[in-house]
């Protein structure tokens, strides 16, 4: 059983199933929570451990829309920040392999300023997601050393290829 979910960044209704549904409604109210999902560091011999991945998003419902992606495509979400501040405090405790950051976060800093903080004291780079391209964003975006920039509003493919194009560059 499937529910319909519609968001307007996304150019059509996405089918998702009804026990992820609820798993994503049942994390919405924990902003700054750490996901039921996350794994340990380490992977067994043999094995690699999947890409852990902080969301920084404002905006709950794409928040949680990204996170329903990267959790289909194997990906570990250790977190999700709605404002900077809690972005670099998720960062610094759950250490994740990449940030997923959303450009625009409402009041106080915004997330370059977020990914400038991270990059320099962690060491961690980020992945912008942005519904602005212009070329004074996308000019302040490279100050910081991006993995990539990856325009709103996405798909499934898009985050994928933009997220494995970030993975060469660790």
């Amino acid at each position: 059983m499937a529910v319909q979910c519609w968001q307007s960044l996304l150019p059509a209704v996405v089918p998702i199933p009804l026990d992820t549904l609820q798993t994503l409604l049942a994390s919405a109210g924990d902003e700054e929570g750490n996901s039921s999902t996350q794994q340990a560091n380490n992977a067994p011999l043999g094995k690699e451990r999947p890409l852990r991945i902080l969301i920084v998003e404002d905006e709950i419902l794409t928040a949680d829309y990204t996170k329903y992606l990267l959790l289909e495509m194997g990906y570990d979400v250790c977190g999700h920040a709605t404002n900077a501040a809690a972005a670099v405090r998720m960062a610094d405790t759950y250490r994740p392999d990449l940030v997923l950051m959303d450009i625009t976060l409402g009041r106080g800093e915004d997330g370059i300023s977020a990914a400038r903080r991270i990059g320099e004291q962690l060491g961690i780079r980020s992945l912008f997601v942005t519904a602005y391209g212009d070329r004074v964003t996308l000019d302040r975006v490279q100050t910081v050393n991006p993995l990539g920039v990856v325009l709103k509003p996405f798909d499934k493919e898009r985050l994928r290829s933009a997220i494995a194009a970030a993975k060469s560059a660790f």
